[in-house]
């Protein structure tokens, strides 16, 4: 422990004789510093944190190949009901297809990237909503024909 103290007293006095070394020290000390705690909160945001929904274990992801093309392709509506509606592994199914939305204020508007998703979404998922409420059944009903816009 006494030459702990007689090492510390020694770098100390060598930093206090030569302050370029000291401030170039300090700098790279605190620029590594920083760097890896940015890198650190992006890896936890992005690859540690679970997922925010009830259940993140068993949250499973189903695509459609044809092999032709990409190894991941996107299922359709009618291919979503066929799962739901004949699935006795699932416990629930989801659907949903991200898109860019334009989000009116009154008097703006501006572009936003949201998803179109399902009625049963938030249920499945078992998230709630901070205000409001979730879809009820009817909602995700297309009334009449299916209109094509």
């Amino acid at each position: 422990m006494e030459t702990l103290l007689k090492d510390v007293r020694y770098g100390l006095r060598m930093l206090r004789k030569s302050p370029g070394l000291t401030i170039v020290a300090v700098i790279s000390l605190g620029l590594g510093i920083a760097a890896n705690t940015a890198i650190f909160s992006v890896v936890n945001a992005v690859l540690l944190k679970p997922l925010p929904v009830a259940e993140p274990g068993s949250v499973v992801a189903l695509y459609t190949s044809d092999y032709s093309g990409p190894l991941y392709g996107s299922s359709s509506y009618p291919d979503y009901l066929a799962f739901r509606d004949q699935s006795e592994v699932l416990s629930g199914l989801v659907a949903y297809t991200p898109r860019p939305l334009s989000f009116n204020s009154g008097d703006h508007s501006e572009r936003v990237f949201g998803e179109i998703v399902t009625g049963n979404y938030f249920d499945v998922l078992g998230i709630k909503p901070e205000q409001g409420r979730t879809f009820l059944p009817e909602e995700d009903q297309t009334p009449g024909t299916h209109p094509v816009v």
